[in-house]
């Protein structure tokens, strides 16, 4: 961060002897993933004049930029999903994100994906984690809780034809202009034992 470079360059001229504010001087920082190096230079002939280094702080998190990735996605899920965190593998490379594991519901499962997407230097996240299926649920179960879901939803919905096949849900609403629910999808993701979900709504007018 700026305001610690400020701080460590502030401290390194204090130890030379030498004004940071002065003329003639130049001062190079080199940012490693284990280390870091502040150079003190004649501004006018290039000349090192003295060096002095330390350890990259961030090396508590790992000493390669993939391994600390790995840590800080790992810090977040635990974070922000304490209690399914522990079902979910992370693996890292070059920048991409790798889940596994077990969640509960597909509702998890896709706000887990943002949350990873949304960490600084994370490039991607390609998900492998399975949504768990109570036992013995059937498609036509996963149906009817679609429908009580459609059925109790504020928004006034009309024409809607549902389908399920294997877990994988495709839903098809009208509703009237500007009455979109918001909320709906995310509804019906919470649903036990939806492995997928397509929710068209189309607005129409009055």
């Amino acid at each position: 961060p700026q305001a610690e470079i400020r701080i460590s360059q502030e401290r390194f001229c204090a130890e030379q002897g030498v004004d940071p504010l002065g003329d003639g001087y130049l001062l190079a920082f080199d940012i490693g993933t284990t280390s870091v190096v502040c150079v003190l230079l004649d501004g006018k002939t290039g000349r090192e004049l003295a060096q002095s280094s330390m350890l990259n702080p961030q090396v508590a998190y790992g000493a390669d930029v993939i391994t600390r990735i790995q840590q800080a996605v790992q810090g977040k899920l635990a974070q922000v999903f304490p209690e399914h965190c522990d079902k979910i593998s992370v693996e890292a490379g070059q920048g991409i994100i790798y889940l596994n594991g077990l969640v509960e519901n597909l509702s998890i499962q896709r706000a887990v994906v943002k949350c990873v997407n949304a960490i600084p230097k994370v490039r991607g996240c390609v998900d492998f984690t399975r949504v768990v299926v109570p036992p013995f649920m059937t498609d036509e179960q996963i149906e009817k809780s679609v429908y009580d879901q459609l059925d109790s939803s504020t928004t006034r919905l009309f024409d809607c034809k549902v389908s399920v096949q294997d877990g994988k849900v495709q839903v098809e609403v009208c509703c009237y202009e500007n009455e979109r629910p918001k909320d709906l999808e995310n509804r019906l993701a919470e649903i036990p034992g939806v492995r997928d979900l397509i929710c068209l709504v189309t607005e129409v007018y009055d």
